[in-house]
């Protein structure tokens, strides 16, 4: 009788890449991360992570997670390649304010944490400025605007910030892209990376928002303070998104047009029966509670991306996904 094995690639070889993905803190790094173990896992990868007491990068590992802006380069001989996604900053405040209230036990109002953050915030900026600093230190934690214990947000010369930074992405980042637009950086990243599937991401991991808890529902001037404290962010968020449509989008469309449109169509799809199960209900980019299930009103969610069991298969051989056809998406409509 035949024996049949199974190959579980490996990458001790030294001449590998590793895939460096660089997690800055709420801008959808969890669903990048979610994404890529899913795929790791099925396939028989391996990942990793950068922490403060490493002290070299495991040669088993194929994906290795970055926690703080530190240069994975620093810890290994082997070739490198690094990818990150960013946020719109005003929408960047509303999720870091829930994930303190959430996991840190932060007990004040959003308009109380607003007026206690500092003039200069750039959390996007500054961090991306680190990865071209040869004497950056290693941050133990996410750094805290209203409790910043480590320095992060000293004052420092914006316009030099934003140079670093756009610097930084040039030189030291591969490919990038945005929380806004996760379905096309998921498809860059199954391209860049070769893979042969792609998880279909479900908006399963959200955190609820009463509407104080967010910028466009706050006084003018605390709004107009934002907008202040996090300009270069906006700034540079604007040169990502233009650099995504020169750069990367074009390619993505061309190869993957009609594949991500299916992608779309069958996420919206996992959202919507989702969400009926729960009570809840898709009114333009917000979730809300439907009036029958609550006393109190329309409660606003924001949505970020989280994979779900299922996945949309690739071509071998032509690096192409595989049409979701109409019959695929059936069960799903009506939900």
């Amino acid at each position: 009788m035949q024996s049949l094995f199974f190959k579980i690639p490996r990458s001790n070889d030294p001449q590998t890449p590793y895939w460096i993905h660089y997690g800055i803190p709420r801008t959808g790094s969890s669903s990048v991360r979610n994404t890529i173990r899913r795929y790791t896992n099925t396939v028989g990868l391996s990942w990793g992570k950068l922490i403060p007491d490493t002290k070299e990068l495991g040669m088993e590992h194929h994906f290795i997670f970055v926690e703080a802006p530190r240069k994975a380069e620093r810890f290994t001989d082997r070739p490198c390649r690094t990818f990150t996604t960013f946020r719109n900053p005003l929408r960047w405040v509303e999720s870091f304010y829930s994930w303190l209230c959430n996991t840190e036990g932060l007990r004040i109002e959003f308009e109380e944490f607003c007026r206690k953050l500092p003039e200069s915030v750039n959390y996007q900026t500054r961090w991306m400025a680190l990865l071209q600093d040869d004497n950056a230190i290693d941050f133990k934690r996410d750094p805290n605007p209203i409790n910043d214990d480590q320095n992060f947000f000293a004052p420092t010369d914006d316009k030099a910030l934003l140079d670093q930074a756009k610097e930084a992405i040039k030189n030291k980042i591969d490919f990038f892209g945005t929380l806004e637009r996760i379905n096309e950086f998921l498809f860059l990243l199954c391209d860049r990376c070769e893979w042969h599937m792609l998880p279909i991401s479900e908006r399963v991991n959200f955190s609820v928002k009463k509407k104080s808890c967010l910028v466009d529902q706050l006084p003018q001037d605390l709004q107009d303070k934002l907008k202040q404290a996090f300009a270069i962010d906006l700034q540079l968020f604007d040169w990502v998104n233009q650099r995504f449509d020169e750069v990367f989008l074009p390619e993505i469309k061309d190869k993957y047009q009609l594949h991500l449109k299916g992608f779309r169509e069958l996420s919206k799809n996992l959202d919507q029966s989702f969400l009926r199960n729960k009570g809840l209900s898709l009114e333009g980019n917000d979730i809300v509670k439907n009036q029958s299930q609550t006393q109190a009103g329309q409660i606003q969610v924001q949505i970020n991306a989280k994979l779900n069991h299922l996945f949309a298969t690739v071509d071998d051989r032509m690096g192409q996904f595989d049409s979701i056809s109409e019959k695929a998406l059936e069960p799903l409509k009506g939900l």
